[in-house]
């Protein structure tokens, strides 16, 4: 069966994407973090994408990593992996986007046993709030940067920071892109019992739920919506 490259990558997003992820405090940016020197990371052994590298590593796909920005200094992106261009944004304060680009597309390194799912996938960073620790960012804003995605023919979007509410201009956004063949995909990080996300739990929303090792929930939104779990605790990222 040929899974198209799209789907395929987004697949390896949804299991390697985390759920949850600590936020730096408001007005205060987030160190970088030093290169991980500690064994294989539990989550990535869980997943193990190098068993699937064969048949792809993200080649030829662009994937919008929306959020707070990604760190484009960081030593394990390839130099060019990162898009530029009107609407993006190569510097990340909190920190969260910059852990969901390094588990999509951080390069192999014999520095760290840590890699992305997708090496070889690019990445459009694109930012929409300043920080996760809110409860979420603005819906009409979430919306625009979809928007933005979408003109720049991403074909994978990842909501690394999802909104606490939904709106006309949201749904449209996500209608826009299930129309044009982009995959969307967001965290289910409400952490409040009921809470739900947005675009997270909207209709043809690939919404990735977070589990502990021992394969418990941990963090995450419930819901029929929820189409994955993944490892979402002691994570490591780039």
């Amino acid at each position: 069966m040929r899974i198209p490259a799209a789907l395929a990558v987004a697949g390896l997003v949804a299991v390697g994407l985390p759920a949850v992820a600590a936020a730096a405090p408001e007005a205060q940016c987030a160190n970088p973090s030093g290169t991980y020197s500690g064994a294989v990371p539990w989550g990535q052994r869980q997943i193990d994408p190098a068993r699937l590298w064969p048949l792809t590593r993200g080649d030829g796909q662009l994937v919008a990593v929306i959020g707070t920005g990604v760190d484009g200094q960081n030593g394990q992106f390839r130099p060019g992996q990162l898009e530029g261009g009107a609407g993006t944004e190569s510097s990340d304060c909190d920190g969260r986007g910059t852990i969901a680009a390094g588990i999509v597309a951080a390069q192999p390194d014999p520095s760290t046993s840590f890699a992305g799912v997708a090496p070889g996938a690019r990445l459009l960073p694109i930012r929409y709030t300043d920080s996760s620790a809110k409860d979420g960012g603005d819906p009409g804003a979430l919306a625009g940067a979809i928007g933005t995605a979408l003109d720049r023919h991403a074909g994978v979007i990842l909501i690394a920071v999802p909104a606490a509410s939904d709106s006309p201009a949201l749904s449209n956004a996500v209608s826009r892109a299930r129309n044009e063949g982009a995959v969307v995909v967001s965290a289910a990080a409400a952490t409040q019992q009921g809470a739900r996300t947005y675009p997270t739990a909207t209709s043809g929303v690939l919404a990735v739920g977070s589990v502990n090792q021992a394969g418990e929930p941990v963090q995450t939104e419930a819901g029929d919506y929820v189409g994955v779990a993944a490892p979402g605790a002691e994570l490591v990222s780039t």
